[in-house]
């Protein structure tokens, strides 16, 4: 080979394999930088990217700047004006207050002539007998209701996130429990098909074994997809794709002490019963609200006042206001009395109709309070359930594999035949699955209790 030639290749080998190992150093640098996540690592996650908080939270922005906006409605209302037409002129008097619609004239034959006007007036509301305070406390009642849709809606992501992340640890932990069947039935197998070429034991059990592994290979392919789909469903809660995402398993539960703690003073401070109360609170403050819309307003009015008219008609728009406008200046001021009289039979009926919708709420309040009670006591009897379950489930599991092991070492020594030995392999597979399922149903019983009582913290603690 010619040695330019040979000093080329080498040359391209080299540089192939620099890449290759940069690549698995970043694989591998990638791999450390992302640690499996825990589940209070998911909820950090999920709370701070999930879209339907921005949502709530815009929501919640909106009824504080809403109870702001009523609260400024207190501030007295103060117009400017200031006015420069032509027009045809009638002596008109008086004084007023420049409302729409008033047409301001004045002067004394003239067919045309340059007119100003100003004016400040000013109205304040200072009398309306408890409705700006009542709309007040109602608009701060709506932005709590806000913040407690807020909460809602985080406890509802909390939930949802911990309920599927136990489904993926289930498929997780079920993908191995067929892993371990298959590899321990392509161990039999291995055995039997030796032990058949050797004559001591009938080819008919290698064909039983073969048929029992194809049905414990289909469930392991299952197991995977099971395991992919909730990993999938898994991602959308956080800022990564399936492929990216690692996942810390939980702990086997410890199940030593289960409390049965009374449930007659839990979930009080849970936000659906808050916004229930919120709602109850809105609905009797609406309804004192209506009762006082049938009384009157009592205003200040006051007003300050420039008039001018111009008869230089050569002139009529750089008229001098100090030596061609003819002006006056006025003023006014006085209480206004507004008294819409149909209110005062309506608010009657607004005040019925209010009443009832307390009666509503009120109900509904005492429906979600006992929905969360009965949930929050079913879950506590079904952990004291289920820690007896995941006792028993450990002891039979543990009898199975040794009898499992000594019923192996009995067939490899043809002491018994292949039928009973996969008897007892069936055995260990279902106390080993009774096992996980167990698992599995005490961990939803506590995301059940977590979302009944609105505290996650104990599941924060234990699966850090």
């Amino acid at each position: 080979m010619d040695p330019y030639y040979r000093k080329q290749v080498l040359m391209k080998f080299l540089f192939h394999a620099a890449c290759l190992a940069i690549a698995l150093i970043s694989v591998n640098g990638y791999a450390q930088d992302t640690p499996p996540l825990s589940l209070p690592e998911l909820w950090s996650q999920a709370l701070s990217n999930y879209p339907s908080l921005e949502a709530y939270r815009a929501q919640y922005r909106e009824a504080e700047v809403n109870e702001k906006a009523i609260r400024f409605e207190k501030v007295p209302e103060l117009s400017l004006q200031l006015q420069n037409t032509v027009a045809t002129q009638n002596a008109v008097s008086g004084s007023f207050f420049p409302l729409p619609g008033v047409y301001n004239v004045n002067g004394d034959g003239i067919n045309l002539t340059n007119n100003m006007f100003g004016s400040a007036v000013l109205d304040w509301a200072f009398l309306q007998f408890g409705k700006q305070k009542k709309s007040q406390q109602a608009a701060a009642i709506l932005t709590h209701q806000a913040k407690q849709r807020l909460d809602i809606e985080q406890l509802k992501i909390q939930t949802a996130l911990s309920r599927e992340y136990f489904d993926f640890s289930f498929n997780d932990a079920m993908v191995e429990w067929a892993r371990i069947n298959t590899e321990r039935l392509e161990a039999i197998l291995k055995v039997a098909r030796s032990k058949a070429e050797a004559g001591l034991v009938p080819g008919a059990d290698s064909l039983l074994i073969k048929a029992t592994l194809d049905q414990a290979r289909s469930e392991l392919h299952s197991r995977r997809g099971r395991l992919e789909e909730s990993r999938i469903v898994l991602s959308r809660w956080v800022n990564a794709t399936p492929n990216q995402l690692s996942i810390q398993a939980p702990p086997r539960p410890n199940v030593a002490v289960v409390s049965l703690q009374s449930t007659e003073n839990t979930a009080v401070s849970h936000p659906q019963l808050e916004l229930a109360i919120d709602q109850v609170r809105y609905a009797e403050k609406q309804r004192e609200l209506s009762r006082v819309q049938g009384l009157p307003d009592v205003s200040l009015l006051a007003g300050l006042q420039l008039r001018g008219m111009s008869p230089e008609r050569e002139s009529l728009f750089d008229a001098s206001v100090e030596h061609n406008y003819q002006t006056v200046h006025n003023y006014a001021i006085g209480i206004g009395v507004t008294w819409n009289l149909t209110n005062v039979f309506r608010s009657g009926l607004k005040a019925r109709r209010y009443q009832e919708q307390v009666r509503q709420m009120e109900s509904t309040h005492d429906e979600i309070a006992l929905a969360l009670r009965t949930q929050e006591a079913y879950a506590r009897e079904q952990l004291a359930e289920i820690a007896r379950q995941i006792k028993s489930a450990d002891e039979s599991y543990s009898a199975a594999e040794q009898a499992y092991a000594l019923f192996e070492a009995r067939y490899n020594s043809g002491l018994m035949s292949i039928t009973e030995l996969l008897q007892i392999q069936d055995l260990v597979q279902k106390t080993d699955r009774a096992r996980i399922e167990a698992y599995y149903q005490y961990w939803l019983q506590q995301v059940n209790l977590a979302e009944a009582t609105a505290d996650f913290s104990w599941l924060q603690e234990n699966l850090q």
